[in-house]
């Protein structure tokens, strides 16, 4: 029996299988090697999002989220405050891009540098950390349950 009536499609198969070959080794020199051996190249940082607390009396309860920051954004925040002042109390944690503001309330406070410090305004003193790595910004809520799942994603595997 001739080996063509056996696989009428053997061809076919050889040919789609070589174009998806190439072209995907294509796409790889194309995109990812080609962008990161630029210098200027800088991937985009996500961050978590999110707003919990009062902010000058008004509540906020903006659940969590990850967020692509846009390419001049180079630092992930925290912004936590707890003041109280003659007609309202703030207790507030903000996470988000650098840097977060909330229209109307609150005008942002820009990362200087990398690390956590506190700065006074309008005689409320925030506390503010800023850093340079996505997800950086999240809680350890949130890091220690992507370690559990890692782990046991480990797990499951191995059984």
């Amino acid at each position: 029996m001739n080996i063509r009536n056996r696989f009428p499609f053997g061809r076919s198969v050889l040919l789609i299988a070589a174009m998806t070959t190439i072209s995907t080794s294509a796409e790889g020199e194309s995109s990812s090697n080609f962008t990161e051996s630029r210098t200027d190249y800088a991937p985009l940082l996500s961050c978590i999002d999110e707003i919990q607390g009062v902010l000058e009396g008004v509540n906020y309860d903006q659940p969590s989220r990850t967020v692509d920051c846009g390419r001049a954004v180079q630092y992930c925040q925290k912004i936590s405050g707890h003041f109280i002042s003659a007609i309202s109390e703030s207790n507030i944690v903000m996470r988000g891009c650098d840097s977060i503001q909330i229209e109307g309330q609150f005008d942002g406070i820009p990362c200087q540098k990398e690390g956590c410090y506190e700065e006074m305004i309008d005689l409320e003193m925030y506390n503010i950390c800023c850093c340079s790595a996505s997800m950086c910004n999240s809680t350890p809520y949130q890091q220690n349950t992507l370690l559990i799942t890692f782990f046991l994603s480990l797990w499951l595997i191995t059984l």
